[in-house]
């Protein structure tokens, strides 16, 4: 299994700065665009955590193809951002920036919660370290960080590609 934060870089000035109806209209329109994405790559939305975003690629149904598309996922999406701010340039609007991580390993899945609110999720090291190489693309001035392990897997399968 594979997963993959986001998070917008900036988000809290942007949202000092803006109001509330702006603050939700660009969430909205960012988010349609990379759920799409990340649909097209075999991955599902887990959560959205404020202006950051969860996705998971191989639950329920884990595929040997889950790193390489979640790797995929995360170019693809930087490549959708691109044409994201060019209409947000060409409509007046400050640009997006955001930091991607890709971890993959072993993970839980299941309802979390409780007997009044519970959600499906997943659970365990590789969604920590992924949200960590997310943290840390800030740290570096990158925007994907992928971990050993997703490397290792993609490498593994298609050579290629990890080039």
């Amino acid at each position: 299994v594979s997963i993959l934060f986001s998070d917008i870089r900036g988000f809290t000035t942007f949202s000092e700065e803006s109001g509330a109806g702006e603050v939700f209209q660009t969430l909205n329109e960012y988010f349609s665009c990379m759920v799409e994405v990340i649909s097209q790559h075999g991955g599902i939305v887990d959560k959205f955590i404020g202006d950051a975003l969860m996705a998971v690629f191989g639950v329920p149904n884990e595929t040997a193809d889950d790193a390489r598309n979640a790797c995929t996922a995360a170019l693809a999406m930087n490549a959708e951002l691109t044409k994201f701010n060019a209409k947000r340039r060409e409509d007046g609007k400050p640009e997006i920036k955001i930091g991607i991580g890709v971890s993959s390993g072993e993970v839980f899945c299941g309802n979390i919660g409780s007997e009044n609110r519970f959600e499906y999720t997943v659970i365990g090291d590789a969604v920590n370290v992924a949200s960590r190489l997310e943290s840390s693309t800030k740290e570096y001035g990158l925007t994907n960080l992928v971990s050993d392990s997703t490397f290792a897997e993609i490498e593994a399968s298609d050579s290629t590609f990890a080039e």
